[in-house]
């Protein structure tokens, strides 16, 4: 029998955990078919867990069908079903592979459409955007086995109506193409299929199949796929959960997550994390734990209120499909400038429309309860400093290399603030004047040149000069080159792409020199789309940081990855409004 304890430090979530530990009790005969399984407060006590944690676990387990829960007399083993592994993330051909079938595949449809309003919400991009449409016909073993629709945005893979989806998997491209498929939500229905379809199954539209529908979505939480299969009943079952307790408010029809009841006696908090395209919102414990968390896209429509609006909206769907817990209020992690006394959003780069707006002030009298203002970066190092990979660092210094360049800084597990509350842009200190110009007016500031965007700049300034650096990405144009691509091509040994890493790694490096001799932190945690990348650029950084004689314990300051990645938003803002609550009780007792 396999580790039988929820670990804090696993980056699975507990939920995860749990789920594998039943499963493995089950398939090793602790809990026979036809037996019910420990009660939901005996796991709560066993494994010293919440227990919505136990509920999404039983839940996971009954919609593969190894449970079955019996109103009145508890959850029941139903019994060893075969499975296809989902959370293996695999492709499809990989898995059955796996299993020792032949599996082959034929196109029936590909082209470019608009998405329209119901593929633009599911994807999160606009009705107008381009979108690719592919239908195919799965085989094993020569016998038709399902039939699937994928939706994937055109921008992700501009060039994909040249590839041959016959000879590799929509799988295989988007990792080919530095698009990492990391979580998502699934579910399963029975389906009737219209005669067309049930032909091409080989079986009559009066039996019944398997209809699967899926959204994926990369590591920096961007939907990257909407795929529907249908399969024949007799051939397969499906595991429908993986990766996190992720769930997409935007989930076409019955695909919504359901069963998503608060019990716990405790009061909950409410995390947001507020972007300029996206909103999401996560029921968090007070001990850190994230039981749901909802995601949605901004409107296009943007006034003044459009952010508290969406707010507003996404916190009563995550409280009313949790049966309305009682809460201690609402943190908010915002994209910055912020001011986190006034409750106010100033205005920022990439919401211009947002200028001086009353967030808190809309939040807090809509739902009658407290509503703290964080800057998004000073929430996300606070998860981090929390739960994350900085956990009991006195000194903890946040970077976040993604489209600019964020930094935030705890001392003794407190935010710091510069004069009127100001957050720190070291993003934009200089690193060379006579480097890019910066749109925050200054010249080779850090975000200028070791920003996602400037790798991004770079690459394709470099593409544009090399057509067989283009070609060894395989894309038609220096316009899509992405950082991404860049990577995946460093990955495999390409010399102009690892040149183009090292530049990048160096600029890194030098900017957290100059941020590593001002605060001299124990723990400096990077996070960003640039970082899931960082294994390419770790040597460089770290000969670089050796080269320089520095007059602080440079050595002993240690620099890792984040832990909590699409989560720390939410974490973190959770716990602004935590910390926030005890100061204030602090006070009110002296």
């Amino acid at each position: 029998m396999g580790e039988e304890v929820i670990n804090d430090k696993n980056q699975s979530p507990k939920y995860i955990q749990l789920r594998d530990i039943l499963r493995s009790r089950i398939e090793e005969g602790v809990y026979p078919p036809g037996t019910a399984i420990p009660s939901e407060s005996e796991l709560v006590e066993e494994f010293g867990i919440h227990r919505l944690t136990v509920r999404n676990a039983i839940n996971s387990l009954t919609l593969e069908g190894q449970l079955k829960p019996v109103q009145g007399k508890g959850v029941f083993v139903v019994g060893k079903r075969i499975r296809h592994e989902l959370d293996s993330m695999s492709g499809f051909r990989q898995k059955i592979r796996e299993q020792g079938g032949e599996p082959s595949v034929k196109m029936l449809t590909k082209i470019v459409r608009p998405a329209g309003v119901k593929y633009a919400k599911i994807l999160e991009i606009e009705p107008d955007d381009d979108i690719f449409y592919m239908r195919r016909l799965y085989y094993i073993n020569g016998e038709p086995y399902s039939i699937e629709d994928v939706y994937t945005p055109k921008a992700l893979l501009p060039d994909l109506e040249y590839m041959d989806l016959e000879v590799f998997s929509l799988f295989d491209i988007m990792e080919f193409h530095g698009h990492t498929y990391d979580h998502g939500w699934q579910t399963l229905t029975a389906y009737w299929l219209d005669a067309k379809d049930a032909r091409w199954l080989k079986i009559s539209p009066a039996t019944p199949v398997l209809m699967f529908e899926c959204v994926t979505r990369n590591k920096a939480g961007k939907v990257i796929e909407y795929n529907q299969s249908f399969t024949r009943s007799e051939k397969a079952a499906f595991s429908v959960s993986f990766s996190t307790s992720f769930r997409n408010k935007y989930l076409p029809g019955d695909m919504k997550p359901s069963g998503s009841r608060y019990r716990g006696s405790a009061p909950l908090l409410v995390g947001v994390d507020l972007g300029a395209t996206n909103v999401r919102a996560g029921l968090v414990t007070q001990d850190g734990e994230a039981v749901d968390v909802r995601s949605s896209r901004l409107g296009t429509d943007r006034r003044e209120d459009t952010g508290a609006r969406a707010t507003i909206e996404l916190v009563e769907t995550l409280l009313k499909e949790n049966g309305s817990p009682e809460i201690l209020g609402i943190g908010v992690g915002a994209t910055g400038p912020v001011d986190p006394f006034k409750g106010t959003i100033r205005s920022p780069y990439s919401s211009p429309a947002w200028q001086f707006v009353p967030y808190t002030e809309l939040v807090s009298e809509h739902f009658k309860l407290p509503c703290v203002l964080e800057n998004d970066a000073d929430a996300a190092a606070l998860a981090e400093y929390w739960q994350g990979a900085g956990k009991g660092a006195r000194r903890l210094l946040a970077v976040t290399v993604g489209t600019g360049i964020g930094t935030a800084l705890i001392l003794d597990g407190q935010i710091y603030r510069g004069i009127d509350g100001a957050h720190p842009e070291a993003g934009h200190h200089i690193i060379d004047p006579a480097g890019p110009q910066c749109y925050c007016g200054a010249q080779g500031c850090w975000e200028s040149l070791a920003s996602g965007d400037a790798l991004t700049d770079h690459a394709r300034k470099i593409a544009s000069q090399d057509p067989e650096f283009l070609q060894e990405l395989n894309l038609s144009s220096p316009d899509i080159v992405t950082g991404a691509a860049v990577a995946n091509a460093a990955e495999k040994g390409s010399l102009k792409a690892l040149e183009i890493m090292q530049r990048e790694a160096g600029y890194l490096a030098l900017g957290l020199l100059n941020l590593i001799s001002a605060y001299v932190p124990e723990v400096v945690v990077l996070s960003g789309g640039v970082i899931e990348s960082y294994e390419l650029l770790r040597s460089d950084v770290e000969e670089t940081m050796r080269k320089h004689n520095l007059m602080v314990p440079a050595d002993k300051v240690t620099i890792v990855p984040a832990k909590l990645g699409y989560y720390s938003g939410v974490i973190g803002a959770a716990y602004a409004l935590l910390l926030r609550q005890k100061a204030e009780a602090k006070e009110t007792m002296r």
